[in-house]
């Protein structure tokens, strides 16, 4: 897949900045209609979702979310529980800021025309396939394209770029619509704007397809996905599955024995990591910054009023 690369694009000297609010798109666009423009995470946008995937959901569906796993979005696209998201800080901040990300990215390119609130959409061919860009593009060639926005801390997931499942997400809006381009512009720690390139990528597209066709088969026959190792699956199993009988026994067989030897490994690593982070903390004594080869890799520091613990440092391996 083309990413974080440069896309030729045709400017003209002294073209203003061409900002449009609202949705002034005509209600079809290449390969998509639009639906209506819902508030995000409002009953008709969930109405909207109910049957649909929509970007961020095939991330899940794919493998690759850290919030959401094929489980337990299943379980929420069959009613077993609520599909309704509390919203957090993270989340609040990430709407807040998304206007001022969008008024950097106009700066940058006056060469673009950007239709905010763009709405959802759907696909022309495959009514299941949904798109809800945080705003679409026209270029000087009369080319749309899709700009996506996102908020995030400084960690692991961005080191080599941008995270599969964002990448995925850009993916499945340009097939719904029939773009080639994406851009996708972050603002990290809240002062250090990026932008990175998304170019389309059919083979991408057609895999992530054929994974939602079988997940929508899942939900129509409510049978439940495969099971995984994610921790959204466990807490949603845990959901399903709120009542104890105190006077039932069910035999687990090689089930219940693979657990109990998943737990006595599991505990063996905890031990082992609590041994090591001893003795590396006892050799560090003041120390903040422990190398291995040569190259730090571990840092060791506290919070306020705290002891200090170690960590490993972003990227190291």
């Amino acid at each position: 897949m083309a990413t974080d690369q440069h896309r030729p694009i045709a400017t003209t000297t002294g073209k203003d900045k061409n900002t449009v609010v609202g949705n002034t798109l005509p209600a079809k666009l290449a390969n998509a209609t639009l639906l209506g423009n819902y508030p995000s995470s409002s009953p008709e946008w969930h109405e909207m979702r109910a049957t649909r995937i929509g970007g961020s959901e095939v991330g899940a569906i794919a493998g690759e979310s850290k919030y959401e796993s094929a489980s337990s979005l299943w379980a929420k696209k069959t009613g077993k529980i609520p599909s309704q998201q509390t919203e957090n800080e993270f989340m609040y901040w990430g709407k807040a800021l998304e206007p001022v990300v969008i008024d950097r990215f106009e700066r940058d390119h006056p060469e673009l025309t950007v239709y905010r609130d763009a709405g959802t959409w759907v696909n022309n061919e495959y009514d299941f396939m949904l798109a809800n860009p945080d705003a679409i593009l026209l270029d000087q060639m009369g080319q749309h394209g899709i700009l996506e926005i996102k908020t995030a801390r400084y960690d692991d997931d961005w080191r080599d770029g941008v995270p599969k499942y964002y990448q995925t997400q850009v993916q499945w809006y340009l097939r719904t619509f029939g773009f080639d381009y994406a851009y996708l512009a972050c603002l990290f720690a809240g002062s250090n704007y990026q932008e990175f390139t998304i170019m389309a990528d059919p083979m991408w597209q057609e895999h992530d397809l054929e994974k939602v066709q079988e997940f929508l088969m899942c939900v129509i026959s409510d049978i439940r996905p495969n099971w995984d190792g994610s921790e959204a699956t466990l807490q949603t199993v845990r959901e399903l599955n709120p009542d104890i009988s105190y006077d039932a026994t069910v035999e687990l067989g090689a089930l219940g024995a693979d657990y109990l030897d998943a737990v006595s490994d599991l505990t063996e690593h905890k031990s082992k990591v609590n041994r090591l982070s001893s003795e590396i903390i006892d050799q560090m004594n003041t120390a903040r910054i422990g190398n291995v080869g040569g190259e730090a890799k571990i840092i060791r520091q506290s919070r306020t009023g705290s002891k200090p613990y170690l960590m490993k440092k972003r990227g190291a391996k």
